[in-house]
């Protein structure tokens, strides 16, 4: 059971391990960015849920929102500037990451993708099974930024909250990470919401630092 509270325009919800002290916890998100969230946001215990690293959870979001903040920009280069330096950007087009079929990419890569042409294999299209065949700046636009989830009316902390008919591995596939899904259960209401979508960034602790190490696209699949 997830425990979440309506903050100001968002619905935040975060999790925390078992043995985390019952009553709830209040934090402030930073304001010293104007793209962050400046309402409060308030935490429930969550057994079910992954528990926030020391650096906490308002680093981790804070981290977030930066990232987010450049993949609006389509600025790469500060992009790549968050990705885990060694491990490098796995990207999961649909749901379930599969680390045999999903594409890395290393930082360099990424930094130099505006002006990279070249045509990359990402998976497989939901429904024909055709490749995924598009350019780095391509994917991202398609499977990653498809909407602006600096504005998600939900926010999950180590909590999934985009469930479709695809498998959602992430604490599996990343056992040691910490995410921040950002959730959309609709674009337009004429669809009823089958137009909804998710993306998940996984993060690791490089010293005192997240690093982005995976980054989940959710939507809905036949």
């Amino acid at each position: 059971m997830i425990n979440v509270q309506v903050v100001g325009d968002a619905l935040f919800a975060a999790g925390h391990s078992q043995g985390a002290k019952s009553p709830a916890v209040s934090t402030s998100a930073p304001t010293n960015n104007e793209s962050l969230p400046s309402t409060k946001v308030k935490v429930s215990q969550d057994s079910d849920a992954t528990d926030v690293t020391p650096l906490g959870q308002e680093e981790l979001l804070r981290q977030a929102y930066l990232v987010l903040n450049s993949l609006k920009d389509q600025d790469y280069l500060t992009f790549s500037g968050y990705v885990h330096p060694q491990k490098g950007l796995t990207l999961t087009p649909y749901s379930t990451v599969d680390p045999q079929k999903n594409k890395t990419l290393q930082s360099g890569d990424i930094a130099k993708a505006a002006k990279n042409d070249a045509m990359y294999v990402w998976g497989f299209h939901d429904g024909s099974g055709a490749p995924i065949q598009l350019t780095i700046s391509d994917y991202f636009e398609t499977y990653v930024y498809n909407a602006d989830y600096s504005k998600a009316p939900m926010i999950g902390v180590n909590t999934v909250l985009s469930m479709g008919n695809s498998l959602e591995n992430v604490k599996v596939a990343y056992p040691d990470a910490q995410f921040v899904e950002f959730y959309f259960p609709s674009l337009d209401p004429k669809y009823n919401g089958l137009d909804w979508c998710g993306l998940k960034l996984v993060f690791e602790q490089v010293l005192q630092e997240y690093k982005l190490i995976g980054i989940i696209h959710s939507e809905w699949t036949i």
